[in-house]
């Protein structure tokens, strides 16, 4: 992940871009208690 819309504790996801160029949209939340944590994600731009 290159970076993420939304980065806190009250408010995670949003668009995520990755290092190959693809990004995707993961609706808004709380951040989970910890990670690895499974979401429903929209690809906004496939990595070229």
């Amino acid at each position: 992940i290159v970076s993420m819309e939304f980065d806190t504790p009250e408010k995670w996801g949003g668009e995520i871009k990755l290092n190959n160029g693809g990004a995707y949209y993961i609706e808004p939340q709380a951040a989970p208690a910890r990670l690895p944590y499974s979401v429903r994600a929209k690809r906004l731009d496939a990595a070229e």
